[in-house]
């Protein structure tokens, strides 16, 4: 039988053994020692010159003094001097310097790491402090702050979208409604949006493509230096390009474009490709360019014909500043071809005109210059249509007739209190319908041309004060 006990080494009381009570204080002075195990210290190399009774120590590798040989044992002092307990594998001990719990291997002691582990954390479905984590809200956080802080260095919050159609921003709420919105919300251009709680408005949008900064709403806007010509082009084009070194594919890409700028006296332009410009939608002109003239739409001043624009609602809408066209044919099976009014200014020359379900110009407090010449090759309710008190001036221009278009309406109407004058404009071709109708206050003035002087094979008429010489 062996003289100490297998696990803690604790000495046997041996048959007709003399004086028992060494052997058993012996005994109790070890598990005094290794029961509910501390030591003061697990670091510290040389051996303390005053220890207290009974104050243990983890013998570190490295020590000296009356420690040295002794590494990895736990030293007790006792009556001034020093005992030494050799640990066994899985024995844990407190360190009171640094409250940490420490286990021996072995070989070492090791620190025990207490808790969840990093492990323990990934992939969980979901967590909710102070508060409930949802399938959608993965991670839920109540409080009256979030510290998200660095490690020593810089800190990023990334949030990463699937694709480019897709949502990557920070949403805030009051009431949980939205009214901001900052980030990548459907493309991939940088957007900072308002709502007041019903509708949604971008005020910021940024180009991911070049950094060029829009203001959809108004507000700042990067001032010319040079003319801004922008580039259209239906087919080759992409609204993603800039619109300078590589055009845009479409119109409303354009005026979207050249809204955004002050021009600061310079000329801001599109410039169309030939081809066929299909329109989803009105090409909406709601605000003007600062410091600019106007916003000119050029097409091929040599053959309009060449240059196509069609819808199938109203084509130019335009409500604010000045729009000036050129080279273009226009053409829609539902709506206008043009539409201006809230006092808007339109001029154009060497436009022709396609077939218009409405009118070819409706004017509705709105303005209107013909300041060259036209053609009118397709059917429409009226050619040009003015209604309270919008005005038509149509200077120095040959206006030509082709296919002997038919207004069913009648091909120029003036109502309440409009004025329209002619100076220097011939009309070549024919057309059917009637020639003209001046209602309520409004002026046709043609300079004294004569009743047939406007085209159409029916006469036009006078009523409730309207006026026509």
């Amino acid at each position: 039988m062996s003289d100490t006990s297998p696990i803690l080494s604790l000495p046997y009381i041996q048959p007709s053994q003399a004086q028992k009570h060494v052997t058993h204080n012996e005994a109790i002075r070890t598990l005094d020692t290794i029961v509910q195990l501390t030591a003061v210290a697990a670091d510290r190399t040389d051996p303390p010159a005053a220890a207290a009774e009974g104050d243990r120590y983890i013998v570190p590798n490295g020590a000296t003094g009356a420690w040295a040989g002794h590494a990895g044992k736990i030293a007790q002092s006792e009556s001034g001097s020093w005992v030494f307990i050799e640990a066994a594998a899985g024995w844990r001990c407190f360190v009171l310097a640094t409250t940490e719990l420490m286990a021996f291997d072995g070989s070492v002691w090791v620190k025990v790491s207490g808790g969840l582990q990093a492990d323990d954390l990934a992939n969980l479905p979901g967590v909710g402090i102070n508060t409930t984590a949802d399938a959608t809200n993965r991670l839920a956080v109540a409080a009256d702050a979030t510290l998200l802080s660095h490690a020593g260095a810089g800190h990023q919050l990334k949030l990463n979208k699937n694709s480019q159609s897709d949502t990557a921003s920070l949403l805030m709420q009051s009431a949980w409604t939205g009214y901001a919105e900052m980030g990548l919300a459907g493309s991939n251009d940088f957007e900072i949006k308002v709502s007041d709680g019903s509708n949604w408005f971008t005020a910021i949008a940024i180009d991911h493509q070049n950094g060029m900064v829009a203001f959809p709403s108004g507000g700042v806007r990067p001032q010319l230096t040079a003319d801004l010509t922008v580039l259209i082009d239906p087919v080759a084009g992409d609204d993603q390009n800039d619109g300078i070194t590589a055009p845009y594919a479409t119109i409303a890409r354009g005026l979207q474009h050249v809204m955004g700028v002050d021009a600061g006296g310079y000329a801001v332009r599109l410039q169309l490709a030939d081809g066929t410009h299909a329109l989803t939608g009105p090409l909406v002109v709601n605000q003007a360019v600062p410091e600019a003239e106007a916003i000119e739409v050029i097409g091929n001043l040599t053959d309009p014909a060449a240059v196509v624009i069609n819808g199938a609602s109203d084509l130019f809408a335009v409500s604010a500043g000045r729009l000036r066209l050129q080279g273009m044919t226009l053409e829609t099976n539902s709506g206008h071809c043009i539409t201006v009014h809230d006092g808007a200014m339109v001029s154009y020359q060497n436009i022709r005109f396609g077939p218009a379900s409405g009118a070819h110009v409706q004017l509705d407090r709105g303005h209107c210059a013909v300041t060259g010449d036209c053609e009118i090759a397709g059917d429409a309710d009226s050619h040009i249509n003015l209604r309270h008190m919008s005005s038509l001036q149509v200077s120095n221009a040959q206006i030509t007739l082709t296919n002997t278009p038919t207004f069913a309406s009648q091909f120029l109407g003036s109502f309440t209190a409009s004025v329209a004058e002619f100076s220097g404009v011939t009309f070549t071709g024919a057309a059917t319908g009637k020639r003209y109708d001046s209602w309520a206050g409004s002026v046709i003035n043609i300079g004294g041309q004569g009743a047939a002087y406007l085209p159409g094979d029916t006469a036009g008429t006078e009523s409730a004060g309207g006026i026509y010489l």
